[in-house]
């Protein structure tokens, strides 16, 4: 490579660095983790997408990236189990590589894993433990009573494959307590306080679980019960807390519409508070009704977004805690480009309001 070749590179980082501090939108921190990948300057691109995504912290643009700086650190040793799956494997390979992928958010991938697991080793829980990780990753992010049966008779086969699987105990018992299933939670309970004597939390999740555990349990009752609780809790309620962060958002929103991105409005409804039909052609509040009575129907635990088309042009409707935020654009407006002008308003209202970005 030239002197040349290098300082033009090295001119272009500068300058995406100098635009970041001006202006710092998901796209610049993009091009500039890009750039440092492309150089092989693994560190910078690394801590480049963590800078990004404290600021930024629901992109899930830019939380892909991560995922793919984080693959380049670890292809390595991906490459290394991929062979020995190929030539020799073992149930403990296929653990590590299911580790590696979900670290890395491919939960499709470990579950492919996963049944690749089952046919190689038929008697092995490996499979069953791998399913039932997944599984309860999206019970705690769902809340869906069918998803949490499923996390629960994978973990459960497993300590019924290896009564010692001191992992799949932990978390059983602590999702049992969660849902209010005490009595299901105690023989796990009793063989990790038997495993860890000294162990002070497992002592007391033992006695929470002894003072809850009154008569059978039911575990479809319970998460049944716990899926209508997060329903409950789940409904908007009003606050002064809330009516600040409205006014923040719709700063926010407002400044986008100013941006030329092809955004012709923009407007933030709260949970509480009525749609202007008359402004929107009542396209929003039709997406908006949609959307409250397809999250029982559809059992996702949610929906996020909504696109629109007509006379109007575009109808774009994001959904971000207990609010909507709706944007009306030109019919060449990129959904992506509108739903990245969403997350960029989000995280700079959070900064306005001085909240702590994890």
């Amino acid at each position: 490579m030239s002197i040349l070749t290098k300082w033009q590179r090295q001119l272009a980082i500068l300058r995406l660095r100098k635009e970041i501090k001006r202006e710092p939108h998901i796209s610049t921190y993009v091009s500039l983790v890009e750039r440092h990948l492309f150089q092989g300057d693994l560190a910078k691109a690394s801590q480049v997408v963590d800078q990004a995504l404290l600021r930024y912290p629901d992109s899930e643009r830019l939380a892909v990236l991560q995922s793919q700086v984080r693959k380049v650190g670890l292809r390595v040793e991906i490459d290394q189990l991929r062979r020995q799956i190929l030539t020799a494997p073992t149930p403990e390979t296929f653990e590590r590589l299911a580790d590696l992928y979900l670290s890395l958010g491919e939960a499709g991938r470990a579950l492919r894993l996963a049944a690749e697991c089952a046919r190689k080793f038929p008697n092995d829980c490996t499979s069953s433990w791998i399913e039932g990780r997944i599984g309860l990753e999206r019970y705690r992010k769902h809340r869906v009573a069918k998803e949490g049966r499923a996390a629960v008779d994978a973990l459960e086969r497993v300590v019924s494959a290896n009564a010692e699987h001191w992992r799949a105990r932990r978390i059983l018992s602590e999702l049992y307590l969660e849902i209010g299933a005490g009595g299901l939670a105690r023989p796990h309970l009793e063989a990790l306080a038997r495993r860890h004597s000294t162990d002070e939390s497992i002592q007391a999740a033992f006695e929470q679980a002894s003072a809850s555990a009154v008569g059978d349990v039911d575990l479809e009752k319970a998460l049944t019960a716990a899926e209508e609780s997060r329903l409950k809790i789940g409904e908007p309620t009003t606050s002064s807390t809330d009516a600040d962060w409205l006014r923040r958002l719709r700063e926010q929103t407002g400044r986008l519409v100013k941006t030329k991105r092809g955004i012709v409005a923009a407007q933030v409804v709260g949970a509480d508070e009525k749609l202007d039909p008359l402004r929107w052609d009542g396209a929003a509040e039709k997406i908006a009704d949609i959307a409250d009575s397809a999250l029982h129907r559809m059992d996702l635990g949610g929906l996020h977004d909504f696109r629109l088309s007509g006379p109007f042009g575009h109808l774009v409707a994001f959904r971000s805690d207990s609010c909507w935020l709706l944007f009306l654009c030109s019919e060449a407006t990129r959904f992506e480009a509108v739903m990245e002008a969403a997350l960029e308003a989000i995280s700079e209202a959070r900064v306005a309001g001085g909240e702590v970005l994890r």
